[in-house]
C-alpha cells in the first residue's frame, strides 16, 4: 500500500523546468511554445503534448516556467510578432518570424529532426533556446 501511494505522489508532483528563451527583439506579440514527445507528433500542432502562449513585454530574454512530466521532449518556439498564430514566411518561403528549437538546431532545409532536437527533461532542468 504505501508502494503505491509513494508512487501516486511521485507522478502527481510537479517537474517544473526553466525556460529562457533569448534573442527577442521586439517587445509585442506572443511566444507560442509546443513541445513534443514522440517522433510520430513532432511538430504536428493537433498532437503537441503541451503548448503555452506567454505575452512578450520586453526585448532580450523571457523567463518563465513550464510543467512537463520527466522525460524526453522537443520543444519549438515562435515569436509570433503580428498574432496570427502562424510562422509567417515572405514570398521564397523564408521565416519573417524568429523561432528556434531546443537544443538549438536548425534544419538543413526546413525544421530539424525530432532526434536533433529532443532533450530529456527532469525537475529543476533550465532549458535555454535562442531565437533565429
Amino acid at each position: 500500500m504505501i508502494n503505491i501511494l509513494l508512487i501516486a505522489l511521485l507522478l502527481l508532483t510537479p517537474n517544473e523546468v526553466k525556460l529562457e528563451i533569448s534573442g527577442i527583439k521586439k517587445p509585442i506579440g506572443n511566444m507560442l511554445i509546443a513541445a513534443y514527445n514522440t517522433r510520430e507528433n513532432y511538430l504536428d500542432e493537433s498532437q503537441m503534448t503541451q503548448g503555452y502562449v506567454i505575452q512578450v513585454r520586453e526585448s532580450g530574454t523571457l523567463t518563465f516556467m513550464i510543467d512537463l512530466p520527466e522525460g524526453e521532449y522537443a520543444l519549438a518556439v515562435m515569436h509570433d510578432v503580428n498574432e496570427d498564430g502562424k510562422l509567417n514566411k515572405n514570398f521564397f518561403g523564408i521565416p519573417t518570424e524568429r523561432y528556434g528549437f531546443s537544443n538549438n538546431t536548425r534544419g538543413t532545409f526546413g525544421p530539424p529532426s525530432f532526434d536533433d532536437a529532443k532533450v530529456f527533461l527532469t525537475n529543476g532542468d533550465t532549458l535555454r533556446i535562442a531565437l533565429q
